[in-house]
């Protein structure tokens, strides 16, 4: 298959089209399929061929921040903005690696400087908005955040998401299942959104609905060693709570014993 998109980029490079379709392929596959390998496959047999777009270098910047290859990501990053020092995108992605190096105030820095370039990047008011709510202890100005992207992009899958956990946090249950269900209407299989309306179901006494949502996190979570299984053993002791507020207390203890054998006590 790369020998194959090899030779694909030759021929469309020789007849001077679709140069820049194998980076659409990928920015593609990164965005709506999270497909990140296949699509860092795809920008390495391009960058081989041409090292100066800088959209290219900026999507294998995101494909490594997506699978944690930071240094790689920063490095990709850097090399995009000394091609184009002009993109919002390339400012976000940088500014991400640097939350995730704890180098806070960069960050922030950085998001601002997307936003200075284009002040309508949804993806930076979204990833500003985390910044401020997990990292800066700033709800106010994430809340902000979230809205200003809403304004900008209603249907938004991720401002709803996020804005729906900060309203979960802030013990507004009505108003995060609001958001979380657009947001899950949008993109149905998001098990974090579903543990969240869960959640919040949960606290607001609405037992038989967090049951529906728990099991679908159960459902679409893909656990990864120990401590995902762990997970999914908290969800199940949740499942038992539920029904035994509904004095359901046979599939309450099924519930129950399964979260024990998955080591949550």
């Amino acid at each position: 298959m790369k020998n194959l998109l090899v030779i694909l980029f030759v021929v469309f490079a020789q007849v001077g089209f679709g140069q820049n379709k194998m980076v659409d392929k990928a920015t593609k596959l990164i965005k709506e399929k999270e497909q990140y390998f296949k699509a860092l496959s795809i920008l390495d047999s391009y960058i081989e061929h041409d090292s100066s777009n800088a959209k290219a270098f900026t999507q294998r910047g995101i494909c490594y921040l997506r699978i944690g290859k930071y240094d790689k990501a920063f490095s990709d990053l850097n090399v995009s903005l000394q091609l184009d020092s002009n993109s919002a995108e390339t400012y976000c992605g940088i500014a991400t690696v640097l939350a995730m190096k704890n180098k806070y105030d960069k960050s922030l820095n950085t998001y601002n400087k997307a936003l200075e370039i284009d002040k309508e990047h949804v993806s930076s008011y979204n990833s500003r908005g985390a910044l401020k709510f997990y990292f800066l202890n700033d709800t106010l100005g994430a809340l902000s955040d979230y809205n200003r992207a809403l304004n900008i992009m209603p249907k938004n899958s991720s401002s709803l998401y996020n804005r729906g956990i900060l309203y979960n946090y802030k013990g507004e249950y009505t108003k995060a299942i609001i958001d979380l269900t657009k947001s899950l209407k949008l993109n149905s299989k998001k098990a974090d959104a579903h543990d969240a309306r869960a959640t919040s179901n949960f606290y607001l006494g609405h037992y038989k609905l967090a049951i529906k949502d728990f099991k679908k996190v159960i459902k679409y979570n893909k656990p990864i060693g120990s401590f995902g299984l762990l997970d999914i053993g908290e969800i199940n002791y949740y499942i038992g709570l539920c029904y035994e507020e509904l004095n359901n207390e046979e599939k309450a203890k099924i519930y129950f014993e399964k979260a024990e054998k998955l080591g949550y006590e």
